[in-house]
């Protein structure tokens, strides 16, 4: 699974990952990049912001509650 970029939350060119396992591996790529790219911030940003949800090589975005 790679990581292609960063989409809105709702951008419905993307589905959602919806497989617990799947969900895993986008989130610690996801992680991964983030912390090798210095990149910060928040739950809301990750629902509301312009980038905030990561999407994948599978055409599918990781979508997490603000918490996560």
């Amino acid at each position: 699974m790679t990581l292609l970029g960063f989409t809105k939350w709702k951008d419905a060119k993307y589905e959602d990952i919806d497989d617990n396992a799947e969900i895993d591996i986008a989130w610690d790529v996801t992680v991964q990049y983030m912390k090798a790219h210095g990149l910060r911030f928040t739950g809301d940003y990750h629902q509301n912001g312009e980038y905030g949800a990561p999407y994948f090589d599978m055409g599918k975005k990781l979508c997490m509650s603000m918490r996560a």
